[in-house]
């Protein structure tokens, strides 16, 4: 279970994400943008809540890539979400 789609999708879209959503969390799931959230839990929840156990992308939009929000339990399947 590997996010390169997610990460892919984010890598081509990320200018116009920063032009729209800098600073805020955004949820993608395979190559769809799902949404923005202020805070991660905010997005995590809403991740949990629309796909359950599957992977999905949360990422903070940065200027600087180095900031990244990662669930590597749940991207491995060692956690699983329920709501």
């Amino acid at each position: 279970m590997t996010l390169e789609k997610e990460l892919e999708y984010f890598s081509a879209h990320r200018a116009e994400l920063l032009e729209t959503y800098e600073g805020l969390y955004v949820l993608i799931k395979q190559d769809e943008f799902i949404g923005a959230f202020s805070t991660e839990k905010q997005a995590y929840e809403a991740g949990l809540e629309r796909f359950g156990n599957q992977t999905f992308l949360i990422k903070q939009v940065l200027r600087q890539e180095d900031e990244t929000a990662h669930y590597p339990a749940l991207v491995l399947g060692v956690l699983h979400g329920h709501s």
